[in-house]
């Protein structure tokens, strides 16, 4: 349907949308139901919506794409039992935000992240909320959160990714707040706790 008053064009049953660079595809849109405003360059995508963009693989119950006159990704928010996978990595949240401008990836409600680092090992993160910034390479976790990584078990208010100076890939992982780890049979309860994923090591301060 195509609304010439209100520039609004939507698309029903079984939807799919293309957007292409030249004449190469970059991204591809399935969906239930589909609505496009020419006007605010804003696409709302509704019912088991899948975007493939390069080695990315989106799932949401519904997604709103918001773009520039050039066409230019502005902001993309994913609602809904959302999960982004990347290779190996999976992400699970209630609601992911992506702003191109800060290159910022936000996830709010029930989140969980799952990493394969270089050597195989995995890494699961669970909070309320999680931020990642590109830019930096830093990833802020807060609200409950949870980590397990090989034989450790850690948990705390807040925490807080560093990236290794020589790779730039995240290594030091900083608990703020009253948190603990544990290790088979012992835990350990501090004030702030300092995760080091390669070489593998944690050291624990204040109240310990």
């Amino acid at each position: 349907k195509l609304s010439l008053i209100n520039k609004v064009l939507k698309a029903e049953g079984d939807t799919q949308t293309t957007v292409f660079d030249g004449k190469e595809p970059i991204v591809v849109i399935t969906a239930d139901s589909q609505e496009y405003d020419t006007k605010t360059n804003v696409m709302t995508a509704i019912g088991g919506v899948i975007i493939h963009y390069k080695e990315l693989e989106t799932f949401s119950n519904k997604a709103v794409i918001r773009t520039n006159k050039s066409g230019d990704l502005q902001r993309l928010d994913l609602i809904g039992a959302a999960r982004i996978k990347e290779t190996k990595n999976l992400a699970l949240a209630d609601h992911f935000v992506y702003n191109s401008d800060s290159e910022e990836l936000i996830a709010m409600g029930h989140t969980t992240s799952n990493a394969v680092l270089d050597d195989g090992s995995k890494l699961v993160l669970k909070a309320d909320y999680q931020q990642f910034d590109k830019k930096s390479n830093t990833f802020l976790g807060s609200g409950s959160v949870k980590i397990w990584f090989k034989d450790y078990y850690a948990e705390g208010p807040k925490v807080t990714f560093y990236p290794d100076k020589k790779t730039n890939k995240p290594n030091e992982i900083y608990f703020t707040g009253r948190s603990s780890i544990s290790q088979d049979v012992k835990t350990i309860y501090a004030d702030k706790i300092k995760m080091i994923l390669k070489p593998k090591n944690f050291f624990a301060e204040g109240n310990t």
